[in-house]
C-alpha cells in the first residue's frame, strides 16, 4: 500500500498485490490492484473505517478478472 495524500483525519491510497496460489493440485498466480481511502473519527486516532475498489487477475484453475470491493473497519493498537 502507499498513501497518495495524507490528511489529519483520512488517508488516500494505491495497492498493488500479487502472490501464488494452489487450487485441487493447479497452480497460478494472483494479481490485485486498486484505491482506496481510510477515515479516522475525530477524538478516535486509532478506529478507522476503510473503502477500497480495485480489479484481480487469477490464473489457478482457469484465468479469472475479478472485481475487488471492501469496507471495514480498523482498530489500529
Amino acid at each position: 500500500m502507499r498513501n497518495l495524500f495524507v490528511e489529519e483525519n483520512q488517508d488516500f491510497f494505491f495497492f498493488l498485490g500479487g502472490g501464488l496460489a494452489t487450487s485441487s493440485g493447479q497452480s497460478g498466480y494472483k494479481l490485485e490492484a486498486g484505491a482506496g481511502s481510510e477515515v479516522f473519527l475525530a477524538g478516535l486516532p486509532n478506529f478507522g473505517m476503510h473503502f477500497l475498489a480495485g480489479f484481480g487477475l487469477s490464473t489457478v484453475s482457469s484465468t479469472a478478472l475479478q472485481s475487488i470491493v471492501s469496507f471495514g473497519l480498523h482498530y489500529y493498537f
